[in-house]
């Protein structure tokens, strides 16, 4: 296990309902994992663009040894799952993840602004993802801003956590989940 981890690398993506810049909350939780982390700064009111800055930080990171896993909270898993569905990472860990965009209550208001009005099924990962590469998905039975229903992807590994929440699993949970992801990504 701990040769998974030590080659295994992660792309943190914070979430902000892609328009607000913010810090991922995993990463104080896997600091002190063996694994090299790298956080995305993706552009901001662009969906699309948010999307082409992760596979290209994930290709630059491809020449590093040993499997690349996406960590993304909120916007920031669906920013995962989608690099999960396009395999340009080798598994991802998503956290209150929207991959139904349609579905995200609070998003109409603002689709123009983040460069999706007309198209939100377009880019959600729930109509691409597939199984392609392996997705550790997680929510909240009560997710103030992603309610779970509609979320879950074919295919992934999903995992509803008991209780109130959106973004931030407990830290043993996180470290959990990124030793699962690596050793999968690493196994695969």
């Amino acid at each position: 296990m701990i040769g998974a981890l030590a080659s295994c690398t992660v792309m943190l993506i914070a979430g902000g309902g892609f328009n607000a810049d913010l810090a991922p909350t995993g990463a104080e939780a896997i600091r002190d994992l063996p694994v090299s982390t790298v956080e995305l700064d993706y552009r901001l009111n662009d969906v699309p663009g948010a999307y082409r800055d992760a596979a290209a930080l994930a290709a630059k990171l491809r020449t590093r040894p040993g499997p690349l896993v996406a960590y993304g909270e909120s916007a920031g898993g669906a920013i995962a799952s989608w690099s999960a569905a396009y395999k340009r990472v080798d598994a991802a860990v998503t956290v209150g993840s929207p991959n139904d965009l349609k579905l995200w209550s609070w998003l109409p208001s603002i689709r123009a602004e983040i460069g999706i009005d007309g198209t939100a099924w377009k880019w959600s990962p729930l109509r691409v993802y597939e199984g392609q590469r392996p997705v550790f998905q997680y929510h909240f039975e009560v997710d103030p801003f992603v309610p779970p229903a509609g979320q879950r992807l074919r295919g992934s590994r999903y995992t509803l956590v008991p209780g109130v929440g959106h973004v931030a699993l407990d830290a043993a949970g996180t470290r959990t989940a990124i030793r699962r992801a690596c050793k999968t990504a690493a196994s695969g």
